[in-house]
């Protein structure tokens, strides 16, 4: 069964209240998280909620945040989870990079209004970025 499927299960599995099998899949899932994937698996843990779930996503995300970040799998996040993931300030890494990323994944949602990308972009703290980075980061 490909991830996709089995991230979808765990969607009805929460829509339908079907714990055990929600359970099993979260603990599936929990051991096959990986940077390639970490972004796909925070987007269903963000709808899903499901805390044990989460725990494994941002511990990936914090051992690996700048691979993570570098990720083609960041576009796929959507506008909600990623405004939720940066607001939790849970990244080790510079804000120049994470405004970087953030660029990245602007220029494959295009089509997020521009107050839900300026909500996005306000919880960088570009009091930490250097201007001449700033400066020289290209759109």
């Amino acid at each position: 069964m490909d991830r996709e499927t089995v991230l979808e299960l765990l969607s009805l599995s929460d829509e339908y209240t079907i714990e055990e099998l929600k359970s099993g899949i979260t603990s599936y899932l929990k051991e096959t998280v990986t940077i390639n994937n970490c972004w796909t698996a925070l987007n269903t843990v963000c709808l899903n909620q499901s805390k044990e779930m989460e725990a494994a996503v941002l511990h990936v995300l914090r051992q690996n945040t700048e691979a993570v970040l570098q990720s083609d799998d960041l576009k796929t996040f959507s506008s909600g989870s990623l405004r939720a993931l940066l607001q939790r300030d849970t990244f080790f890494v510079a804000e120049i990079d994470l405004f970087k990323a953030v660029l990245k994944w602007r220029q494959h949602n295009t089509d997020v209004p521009d107050n839900d990308f300026q909500t996005i972009v306000s919880s960088i703290r570009f009091e930490l970025v250097e201007l001449e980075h700033l400066v020289s980061t290209r759109l």
